[in-house]
């Protein structure tokens, strides 16, 4: 597997977050980790993916 991959894997299990069974992360801890360094520029591209949910027909 790609190292990057990998990194980024192991990164993102380390901010993970379980609650009831639930496993769920926090976006502002995300952000660094994808090459994000400011919220507004993140907060964009989960409102992109959002919107490109909802027009696959699914529900949030």
């Amino acid at each position: 597997m790609n190292k990057v991959i990998v990194n980024l894997n192991t990164n993102l299990e380390s901010i993970k977050k379980v609650q009831d069974d639930l496993e769920y992360w926090s976006a502002r801890e995300q952000m660094p980790l994808l090459g994000y360094k400011e919220w507004r520029k993140f907060e964009g591209v989960i409102d992109k993916a959002i919107d490109s949910y909802k027009t696959s027909g699914r529900k949030l």
